[in-house]
């Protein structure tokens, strides 16, 4: 067959798009030559060559047209709609991770997760080293609430790529969700190592601290967000927590009054500056700024329940007899040592910050501390919720035995107005007097001061339950724990339905590790309260 021959048949349309009757041309004849139906035969092969790559071309072309248009609608923010153009574009091509990871992407950010993981499940399987695949689904296992395999996931990222800072931060949360403290601080420091400097991973890394009760270490790592990110309410509000963990209330306020000056429309700082007034027992300013937040955030019950509290302490104050602590008006600035507080930071993946919760087993008297819970752990996000931190004193290494008799300790140096009351035993209205007097002295923060006129009001009358009870929580607050549960005994001895001293009492044992013991005073408390 000659070379002009052969290129008339391949432009033949009919021939082109046929290639059966072009071997039929060359065989519908008497005698057949073999060198012909040879020739026939590759002629054939060949068309079908070009009608197979003319129809993979083609094919490729949709896929590739179907998954623009896809990623356009999803940067404009049609996520369903780029669904519709992914689904489509993997129908002609199954084996394309691309489109399987663009629409398992898609899915993440309509919050389904579990879509999400089968579609990229399909990519590991197409492109099993391919680091991102294991992150982006690993995110997606925290984000359902399977935290182990979140960090299995992160845990074979960080095998391929240990340097990955995105891999070791959300392996951290992870770890924090199941409790892996230590572990977890150990991946946020490495992200902290491998990253440029982030506020948001020193926040997440203090807020872990905080919950191991490593304050000083959560106040440093706070301290280096501020420097990064001093113009931040979040920070601000992250940091005052720290402050009030280690007694250093004023700058507590001061912080997230400063977070409330950057941002007036913060209800989180509203709450958070309202949670710390409440628990320091200065109802009135609680009361204002729980109030603001609700205001800003109507659905916001946890300042709802905050306020709420409050507004009982208030009613609770003017109903109480005389002798009896009163709530602290507006305008004044008690202060206290064991304080619950939740510091709101952003959130691991979502920017919107959790709410503070302030706990407590009961609302106490004002000279009570809020019994501590423990705080939750933080979402596996892209940045790290602070949860909330547990402030009592710090627990002693064993546990307390309670005296058999309780122990009065003498101040040293007394006042002279004690020296004076010390003369007067059996004089019920100068025990009133130093009572009242050293309630005054613990709403102002002067605690030793305070114990020396309770010890006064003592010495006048040594059956005054209320003076014991008030001794022993200055001398918790002062994190005496032996002299104060002495004196919290003898309290509920004179007393054995004083429920404030239970209340007392448990946050004393809970503090020198009686957990057992601080659940059955607990119990007590709502007892005698009329709480089941």
């Amino acid at each position: 067959m000659s070379r002009s021959y052969f290129l008339w048949l391949i432009r033949k349309p009919l021939l082109v798009r046929e290639p059966l009757k072009v071997l039929r041309c060359f065989t519908d004849q008497r005698s057949v030559n073999p060198k012909r139906l040879i020739a026939s035969l590759c002629l054939a092969a060949s068309a079908c060559l070009l009608l197979a790559s003319g129809a993979a071309a083609q094919t490729t072309a949709t896929w590739k047209a179907l998954l623009d248009r896809g990623q356009e609608r999803a940067h404009t923010g049609d996520l369903h709609g780029a669904i519709d153009f992914f689904s489509q574009a993997i129908k002609l091509r199954l084996d394309e991770p691309e489109t399987w990871l663009a629409r398992g992407r898609a899915y993440v950010s309509l919050a389904r997760y579990r879509d999400a993981i089968d579609d990229f499940d399909q990519v590991v399987k197409l492109q099993p080293d391919r680091i991102g695949t294991y992150v982006e689904r690993g995110y997606a296992y925290g984000q359902a609430g399977d935290f182990q395999r979140a960090a299995d996931d992160m845990t074979r990222a960080l095998r391929l790529q240990p340097r990955n800072p995105r891999a070791l931060t959300l392996r951290a949360a992870a770890y924090a969700k199941l409790e892996l403290l230590k572990d977890a601080v150990t991946d946020f420091t490495g992200a902290i190592g491998y990253s440029s400097p982030d506020a948001d991973l020193f926040l997440s890394r203090a807020s872990i601290y905080a919950q191991m009760g490593d304050h000083d270490h959560a106040l440093a790592d706070r301290n280096e967000a501020f420097k990064l990110s001093p113009k931040s309410p979040e920070v601000l509000v992250a940091r005052g927590g720290s402050y009030h963990a280690l007694g250093q209330h004023e700058r507590g306020l001061a912080d997230r009054t400063q977070a409330i000056q950057l941002n007036p429309n913060f209800a989180e700082a509203w709450c958070a500056r309202g949670s710390a007034y409440f628990l320091l027992g200065d109802y009135g300013h609680a009361i204002q700024d729980l109030r603001r937040a609700t205001e800003l955030k109507s659905d916001y019950a946890e300042a709802k329940s905050v306020l709420a509290k409050a507004e009982q302490e208030i009613a609770k104050a003017n109903a109480k007899p005389e002798g009896e602590p009163v709530a602290v008006a507006a305008g004044a600035t008690p202060w206290a040592a064991s304080l619950l507080l939740a510091d709101s930071v952003t959130s691991l993946i979502a920017s919107k910050p959790e709410s503070p919760r302030p706990t407590a087993e009961t609302v106490p008297e004002p000279a009570a501390a809020p019994a501590p819970e423990e705080a939750p752990a933080p979402q596996i996000m892209a940045k790290m919720t602070a949860p909330a931190e547990p402030v009592a004193p710090a627990p002693a290494a064993a546990r307390v035995e309670t005296p058999a008799q309780p122990v009065i300790p003498t101040p040293s140096p007394l006042t002279q107005t004690t020296q004076i009351a010390a003369s007067k035993a059996g004089d019920p209205k100068a025990a009133a007097a130093h009572n009242v007097r050293g309630r005054e002295l613990l709403n102002q923060g002067k605690y030793k001061e305070a114990i020396e006129e309770l010890s006064a009001a003592i010495q006048a009358q040594p059956d005054l339950a209320l003076a014991w009870n008030a001794r022993g929580y200055a001398h918790l607050l002062l994190r005496e724990y032996p002299a104060a549960l002495a004196d919290l005994n003898e309290a509920i001895r004179l007393n054995p339905k004083y429920a404030n001293a239970y209340q007392n009492r448990a946050i004393t044992k809970k503090a020198t590790g009686d957990t057992s013991g601080a659940a059955e005073d607990l119990a007590s408390v709502r007892e005698l309260s009329g709480k089941k």
